[in-house]
Order: C-alpha cells, then sequence, then structure tokens
C-alpha cells in the first residue's frame, strides 16, 4: 500500500470536534463548555434582560395619569379649535348680505340666504353643503345657548348673594365698602332672551365717576336756590337753569343713586331752610367738592356769590347736545350708538323741561 492510503481518514467525530473548537474561540470559553453550557453561564442572552429581576414596571397611576393628561391636552386643542370656527361660523349667520332675488338686490343676514340657497339647492337636487352649514349653525347656536343660560343663572345667583350680605350689613349698622360690591347687584338686568345689562358701575374708576356726577347734582341744587335769592323779584324762572341741569345730570346715574320725587323736594326744601350766609359758603363748598377732580377747572374760578347762567345756558346746552348726538356717529368719536340714543334721550328731556319753564 502507498503512503497516501495509509494517511488516516478524516472521521465524522473530528468535524464535530472541529465545529466545538470554533465555538469556544468565538466565546471566549477556554474550559471547553459546549454552546449548551455557555448559554447558560453568560449574563446577556438574546431576547432578555441583562437585570436578573428584569426591567421595572411603570405603576399603573402613572400610566393612567399620563394618558389622561395626554387626552386633556388633545379635548382642550379640539374645543379651542371648534369654539374658534362656531364664531366664524356665527358672524356669517349673522352678517347682513345683499342677494340678487331675481333682478332685485335684497339685504337679508347670512342665516336667511343660506335658508333660500338650501331650498334652491334641494329643488336642484344638492343640498349636502347647504345642510351641513345649517346644521354647523344649530349646533353653535345651541351651544350659545347653554352659555347664555350659564351666565344667567351666574348672575342670578350673584344678585341673590350679594343682595343678601348688603342686607345684612344693613341691619348691623355697618358700613359698606361700595368697591366690595361692584357691579351692585341692583345695577344687574337679566333679560328676557337672556342677556346681561349692567346699569351701573362695574369698575372702582366707574364708581368715582358717579360720584363726582352725585357732588354736581348737589352743587347744582344749591346754586338753583342761590340764584333764586339773588335775582330780581321779576325774574320769574330765577333758578330754574341750575335745577335743570341738577336733575339731567341725575340721568347719568344708575336708578338706585337718583333720588324719588320725595327726595327732590327733601332737597329742595333743605336749601331753602339755610340762610344766605350759609348758603354762599355752601355753594363755594359744593363747587369746590365737584370740581377737585378737574383739572384747571379749580375752586377759586368760583366766586362767591357767583351766579349760574340760568335758562340761556340752557338752552345753549340743549342744542349743542343735539348737535352733538347728530354727528357724534358719523364722525371720529368715540362713542357708540346706544349712547348717542341716551343722550339724545337726555337732550329730548331736557328740551321738554325748558318750554315748561319758558311757559310760565
Amino acid at each position: 500500500m502507498t503512503d497516501e492510503s495509509n494517511k488516516k481518514q478524516p472521521q465524522p467525530n473530528d468535524a464535530i470536534n472541529t465545529d466545538r473548537i470554533k465555538q469556544r474561540t468565538l466565546l471566549g470559553d477556554a474550559n471547553g463548555t459546549d454552546k449548551q453550557d455557555v448559554s447558560h453561564s453568560t449574563r446577556f442572552q438574546k431576547g432578555q434582560s441583562g437585570n436578573p429581576k428584569g426591567r421595572p414596571t411603570k405603576s399603573k397611576s402613572s400610566k393612567a395619569s399620563i394618558g389622561a393628561t395626554n387626552n386633556k391636552v388633545i379635548e382642550i386643542s379640539e374645543h379651542t379649535y371648534q369654539l374658534a370656527i362656531d364664531q366664524i361660523i356665527l358672524e356669517f349667520a349673522d352678517k347682513e348680505l345683499t342677494v340678487k332675488v331675481g333682478d332685485q338686490p335684497i339685504k337679508m343676514s347670512g342665516r336667511e340666504a343660506l335658508a333660500q340657497a338650501q331650498a334652491k339647492s334641494a329643488l336642484n337636487g344638492n343640498a349636502h353643503a347647504q345642510k351641513d352649514i345649517q346644521n354647523r349653525i344649530e349646533r353653535a347656536e345651541r351651544i350659545q345657548l347653554r352659555k347664555k343660560v350659564a351666565d344667567a343663572i351666574f348672575w342670578h345667583d350673584y344678585k341673590t348673594v350679594m343682595t343678601a350680605k348688603l342686607q345684612t350689613l344693613a341691619d348691623e349698622g355697618s358700613a359698606i365698602d361700595e368697591e366690595a360690591f361692584l357691579p351692585h347687584p341692583d345695577d344687574i338686568e337679566i333679560n328676557e332672551d337672556l342677556t346681561i345689562r349692567f346699569t351701573g358701575p362695574t369698575t372702582p374708576e366707574a364708581l368715582r365717576k358717579c360720584h363726582e356726577t352725585m357732588r354736581f347734582r348737589e352743587a347744582f341744587i344749591l346754586q338753583a336756590e342761590l340764584d333764586r335769592r339773588l335775582a330780581p323779584k321779576t325774574d320769574k324762572t330765577a333758578g330754574m337753569g341750575a335745577l335743570l341741569f341738577a336733575k339731567n345730570y341725575e340721568r347719568l346715574l344708575p336708578a338706585r343713586m337718583r333720588y324719588s320725587d320725595s327726595d327732590w323736594l327733601n332737597a329742595v326744601w333743605r336749601t331753602e331752610k339755610i340762610n344766605k350766609r350759609n348758603l354762599l359758603k355752601a355753594v363755594k363748598s359744593a363747587w369746590h367738592d365737584a370740581l377737585r377732580d378737574k383739572g384747571g377747572l379749580l375752586d377759586t374760578n368760583v366766586k362767591r356769590g357767583l351766579r349760574f347762567p340760568g335758562i340761556k345756558a340752557a338752552e345753549n346746552f340743549c342744542a349743542d347736545l343735539h348737535e352733538f348726538c347728530h354727528e357724534a356717529t358719523n364722525s371720529d368719536r368715540q362713542i357708540t350708538e346706544t349712547d348717542a340714543e341716551e343722550l339724545c334721550d337726555i337732550a329730548n328731556e331736557f328740551g321738554d323741561q325748558l318750554k315748561r319753564v319758558n311757559k310760565r
């Protein structure tokens, strides 16, 4: 036999041993541990945490809190977006549009125009878009109504609570801090359509303006009596000019701060009982109080014994007020139509009072 034939042929077991040697070399195990043993001895295995106790799990409360927070953020964002869309839709519904009906342009609200367009589109067999907008308007109006109801309930409860507190203070004879009761419960009107109207001051600054108006009213009442005494006996309208200003100044006050008929009689009666010397002092002091917050109008400008211009001044004021009301809404003056209407009412009432005085 040749030398080649005498060489030992590789056996199957030798191939297995060779594979084991490769595995030991790759795994870095010099002790001859087989693959199965190595997998049990090493700490890091595929698909298993290196921590023998496993990864710590988050508490259920933490997961629930995070989930609730995320849901709340999403809910607030969606609500804010929906409110913005609703506002745009309501503005469109109330906006005045010019729509051509036949050959004639007609002014109508967006809601009315939509109703006509919906009917027309329905007759043409396509009312989907108009119906969708109509549904949105109805939904927005329902939300608006719920808000009105909530506001009405809030202010109704406010009036009830504050009225009870004021009554308690009055019964105890305690001093009342007016600024702590703004708006005053008597100055809040809840209308049938659930709109809220404030007829009096709602801020400390507005309250100070009301007190200023009341001081002017008192100054004019005293001035009217002084004018009557200083005027010639033949002057039948003496004092009426100042008294007209007193009454019309009062119209700027909320109802709870105005004089009743009996209050007016008592106020005039008190001035008639003052002697002339004290009346002169009272008039000067009243004008000092009324003008103390008016820049440039110091009490030194009001001389003792100075008479009010009288009916002529009232007539000029009435004419100027009418002109102002006429031009106010058509100019750059910061005045609303409602304010202009109220001023017009004052001017008209002033004019009627002047007519009655001049007939005497």
